[in-house]
């Protein structure tokens, strides 16, 4: 590119002083080496591109990373929650009844109801020959397909002779299953449940073990502050006695019985937990002292003889001086459970001669002499 014509620069010169030399004139534009101007001014342009370039790159940087931070935060809020599986569905139940009304009609010899319940062939039975007064289920229990369910019902059985007159035979149990094909419509008898084969008559309830009890300590059933308020509380509890809420804790309901069953009741026997502590004749323990009862009362119906028994276990409390029921408890109070002495570890004590562990001494649990 050539380069213009210089540009003449206007200078502006003062008149010498008197008695002085003249100044030399002022440098113009033309006067400054051109290679020196042009070095410089290109230095600068590329040095003020390089700026503009990196922070042009740094601001892109920064609206990049800005947008995909965005993008992934919707993107964790979008994705959804991850539900717990859900449970196995519970294997669905035959109506209600189906294996004792099998029972009843297997028992009666009634060949309609039994060919309606029974999917396969059934023989010829007796018919009127015995009868159950009575059915309940002792068991119900699905197996693990969920496709069957195996019940041991119990009867009341009765034979019956040609005149129809009834004889009690005792309770009898009969192991039934039930079962629905695949496919099988859920409609008509037992909702599309029915019987593989006839029942199987089993053996009876196993006799229950005993249970120790926790009221160690008999108690007085009159005369006695306790049994004041448990008498007239069993009063308004089973035989229509007034105001049960008067031997009620403030915060503790129980309701009486509607219609009262029985006319009569007195308390039996009273037995309190080990250690308890119930006061010594007409003087109360302080308040907010608590304590378990075992109550037995006997309860008469009308003028029939005898009496029926109910055990009640009970929480009694000591508030303003008076006892307390705060509440009916679920279940009986049990013994805390002790180590067995077959687990207790020998003792070995050691031999005074020379320090070394000795044999256990007879009686000691360890290894035998």
């Amino acid at each position: 590119m050539r380069r213009p014509p210089a540009r003449q620069v206007p200078t502006f010169v003062a008149a010498p002083a008197p008695g002085r030399a003249p100044q030399p004139p002022a440098e113009t534009l033309d006067d400054w080496p051109a290679d020196g101007l042009r070095g410089s001014s290109r230095t600068q342009a590329a040095t003020s591109r390089g700026v503009h370039g990196l922070l042009w790159t740094l601001l892109i940087g920064a609206v990049a990373l800005g947008l995909l931070g965005l993008a992934n935060l919707g993107g964790r809020r979008a994705a959804p929650a991850v539900a717990a599986p859900a449970p196995p569905p519970a294997a669905a139940a035959p109506p209600g009844g189906c294996a004792e009304l099998l029972v009843s009609a297997w028992l009666a010899g009634d060949a309609t109801t039994l060919g309606a319940l029974v999917s396969a062939d059934v023989p010829r039975l007796p018919a009127r020959a015995r009868a159950a007064t009575r059915t309940y289920t002792v068991s119900a229990q699905a197996d693990a397909a969920g496709t069957g369910w195996a019940y041991v019902i119990g009867a009341d059985v009765v034979t019956l002779d040609k005149q129809g007159r009834a004889a009690g035979v005792g309770v009898q149990f009969f192991a039934v299953t039930l079962t629905r094909p695949a496919g099988q419509a859920a409609g008509g008898t037992c909702a599309g449940w029915a019987a593989p084969t006839l029942p199987a008559q089993v053996a009876g309830l196993a006799p229950a073990g005993r249970q120790d009890l926790a009221y160690g300590r008999a108690l007085a059933v009159t005369g006695q502050p306790i049994p004041d308020t448990l008498t007239p509380f069993f009063a308004a509890l089973l035989a229509g006695g007034p105001e049960i809420e008067r031997y009620l804790a403030p915060g503790t309901t129980i309701a009486a019985v509607v219609p009262a069953p029985y006319t009569a009741v007195r308390l039996e026997r009273l037995s309190a937990v080990k250690d308890a502590e119930v006061g010594a004749g007409q003087d109360l323990p302080a308040d907010g002292t608590r304590v378990q009862l075992l109550a037995t009362v006997a309860a008469k119906v009308g003028d029939q003889p005898g009496e029926w028994r109910l055990t009640y276990p009970l929480t009694l409390a000591v508030r303003g001086g008076r006892w307390e029921i705060t509440a009916i408890d679920t279940t009986p109070a049990v013994p805390a459970p002790t180590p067995s002495s077959s687990t207790r570890p020998a003792v070995i004590a050691p031999s005074a001669r020379t320090g070394a562990s000795s044999a256990p001494a007879s009686g000691t649990p360890g290894t035998p002499r």
